[in-house]
């Protein structure tokens, strides 16, 4: 009997043992389980991040040398002793349209650049917005949006406090946005509404809409849905990481609706006081 007890005893400590051995090993085997989820999931966000940014490079290249030849073949074209009147004004035109584009990808360039060091700070004022939408969208009917039909729908003055700059930006990279997926002829509807303490800009257009993949992705920096070197569209993916680090420093906020594949509206909401 005493042998039977101790063999039984020497037995039920081994079990204790090989618990413990396997145990142990189980919690070794699901932190480095854990250990290797993270590593791949940062491994992927780097490798995301990395591609992303060589598209960016790609497009800013792209960007940059297409105006600069065109305005190039311009002032060639111009030198021609016998150029028509009308052809020179267009050509004209068609280089100050190009240098306008240069110029908003060098501001867009500069703003993503402040926002790294909380540089920008905005300066508040009054804006009769009605009336700045107006302008800006005049204005926008001999550039971005020449092949395009834009339409202001509001009621009424609103006054709201903020930066005219930073307005000025949101609404250009929004409105240049909805013409460049949208096709030529297309309209652009903006319509604006007081609600409470707050007016709410919608911008629609006529294009293929967002697919619901991408709806999360479209204001991150750098992030563009198709590959820069097949694009068929112009950008750098910063227009809308811009629109929302601006809408933020005016405690502004914006959501996306898309209607894939038929449009999408960005409805943008503004403090009044």
């Amino acid at each position: 009997m005493i042998h039977i007890y101790d063999l039984g005893q020497r037995l039920n400590e081994e079990d204790k043992e090989l618990s413990l051995i396997f145990g142990e090993g189980a919690v070794f085997l699901v932190i480095l389980l854990i250990g290797f989820l993270y590593t791949v999931r940062a491994f992927r966000k780097e490798l995301d991040l990395s591609k992303q940014q060589n598209n960016f490079l790609l497009a800013v290249t792209h960007e940059l040398k297409t105006p600069l030849a065109s305005i190039k073949l311009f002032f060639q074209t111009l030198r021609r002793k016998e150029l028509s009147e009308e052809k020179r004004l267009d050509l004209i035109t068609r280089g100050g349209e190009d240098v306008d584009r240069l110029n908003n990808m060098i501001e867009n360039l500069l703003l993503s650049a402040r926002f790294e060091g909380d540089a920008l700070i905005p300066y508040m004022e009054e804006v009769e917005f009605h009336d700045f939408m107006v302008k800006l969208t005049d204005k926008l009917k001999f550039g971005v949006a020449k092949d395009h039909f834009i339409h202001v729908k509001a009621k009424g003055s609103i006054i709201l406090n903020s930066d005219p700059q930073f307005l000025n930006s949101i609404f250009i990279n929004l409105i240049e946005n909805a013409c460049k997926y949208s096709p030529a002829g297309s309209d652009i509807n903006v319509s604006i509404v007081e609600k409470g303490k707050e007016i709410e800009v919608s911008i629609q257009d006529e294009g293929q809409g967002i697919p619901e993949k991408d709806i999360k992705k479209v204001f991150s920096k750098f992030y563009r849905a198709q590959n820069e070197e097949t694009r068929t569209t112009k950008g750098t993916g910063l227009g809308l990481y811009i629109v929302y680090e601006l809408l933020n420093k005016i405690n502004g906020s914006i959501t996306v609706k898309s209607h894939f594949p038929n449009g999408s509206i960005f409805i943008t909401s503004l403090q009044i006081n």
